[in-house]
Formats: structure tokens, sequence, C-alpha cells
């Protein structure tokens, strides 16, 4: 792309350029509506320039837009993965405590009732029959009771264990929230650039509109004279045609 001094042309060179030629130039061979179309794209190359320019520059932004939301939209993804494997965890451990509680309850009750048996068998009366089921239950007694304690050191462990899910869970859900906020910035920032882009089409367009109302209300030799007058500024490498609706108004005033 070369790079060129534009000399910028107002609205007073085109008055003077306009108006100062000796007589208006007549339309030949060629429609009005094409000379209307002819006009207005020389009054408006400078607002398409500006038009690409800026648009060059937001859809850099838009790129890079783009590619941090798509980035935040995959940790968000990522953060729910790990999130739902915090929450089964969870769910594991609440799931380990009732049946540890459930366990616990068992080889308590087996306890209580053996302690019971052996209180009755301690209360008949005295035989060889009678001493060696209290040995055995003794012996079986003295095994519920390691069971039980046993138990009791699982529940202590299982409640630790769903105490540190817990914990675990609500770090996950934090982090879940953290990515979903920062997508949700990363979304509003794509979506002001693209209203830039798209504000930055709508300026163009309505100054376009407003510009082909103005010269399509110009007599035919005013046309034709501005066209004339404008067209070697298009032309030339070191000149910009700078005019707009307003500038057209006072022209056609």
């Amino acid at each position: 792309m070369k790079t060129v001094r534009y000399l910028s042309l107002p609205a007073a060179g085109f008055l003077a350029l306009t108006f100062g030629t000796p007589a208006f130039a007549q339309v030949q061979g060629e429609a009005v509506g094409s000379d209307t179309r002819k006009l207005v794209d020389i009054i408006m190359a400078e607002d398409k320039t500006t038009l690409v320019d800026s648009l060059v520059s937001l859809e850099t932004d838009a790129v890079r837009a783009r590619k941090s939301l798509e980035n935040a939209d995959l940790e968000l993804y990522e953060t729910k993965i790990d999130a739902a494997g915090t929450l089964l965890k969870l769910v594991e451990a609440e799931n380990t405590v009732k049946q540890a509680r459930i366990v616990v309850k068992r080889s308590q009750d087996a306890v209580h009732g053996g302690e019971m048996e052996l209180e009755d068998l301690r209360a008949l009366p005295t035989s060889q029959e009678t001493n060696s089921d209290i040995e055995f239950l003794e012996d079986e007694l003295a095994t519920l009771k390691r069971i039980a304690v046993g138990a009791a050191g699982d529940f202590h462990d299982a409640k630790r264990q769903l105490k540190a899910a817990t914990l675990a869970a609500k770090d996950a859900e934090f982090s879940v929230g953290q990515a979903e906020d920062a997508y949700l910035i990363e979304k509003r920032d794509l979506s002001a650039v693209e209203e830039r882009i798209t504000v930055a089409h709508r300026a163009f367009d309505e100054e376009k509109t407003r510009v082909e109302a103005l010269v399509s209300e110009m007599p035919a030799e005013q046309r034709s004279a501005l066209t004339q007058s404008l067209e070697p500024a298009v032309n030339s490498d070191f000149m910009l045609v700078n005019i707009d609706a307003e500038h057209l108004q006072t022209i056609r005033d």
C-alpha cells in the first residue's frame, strides 16, 4: 500500500471550483441516474476510505476479542467439567458417610446384643456347658468390639473426607462463577466491538443516503459541474475530497 500526502479540499474549495466555472456543463450521453451515482461515489470516496480503515482496525480488535472469548469459553467448559467431578466426589463422600453410619449402628447393636446374651449366660447355674458357652461368647464379643471400633474409625474418616469434599465443592462453585464472569466480560467486549462495526456501517449508510438525496435534488447542470470540479481531486494521489451532506446542503442552497 503506497503512502501519499493528501491535500484536503473542503467545502469552500468545492464552491469556488463549482460556481467559478464559466458555464454549467451539459449532461451528454449519460443518464441522470448514472450521473448521480458517479457524483455520489466521488463525494463518498473519503467516507468509504475512512470506513475501510476503521473496519480494518475494528476487525483486528474483533479477531482478538473472538479469540479471548473462545479461550474464556474453553476455560469455563473445563472449569465446569472439573466442578462436576468435584461434585461427584461430594456425592460419593456423602454416601460413604451414610454407609459408615449404618455399619457403626449395626456393629454397636451387635456388641450390645452380645453383652446382653453374655449376662444371661452368666446368670445360669454353673456348668461345664455354660462355662464353654460363656468363653465362646466372650471371644465373639471381643471380636464384635474390635469391629465396632474399626467401624467408628471408618465413620470418622468418612466424615473428614466429606468435610474436605464439601470445601472442594465450594471452591469449585466459586471457580465456575469466576469463569462465567470472565466469559461474560469477554462476550461484552466482543459485542462492543461488533456494535462499533455496526455503528460505522450505519453512519456511512446514513451519510450516503443524505448525500444521494441532496445530489438527486440538484439540477443536472449543477451535478455535472460539480462532478467535473471534483474528479481531478479524486483521481489525484495528493488530494482528498473531504465533503459531507452539510457541505452539499450549502452548495445546493
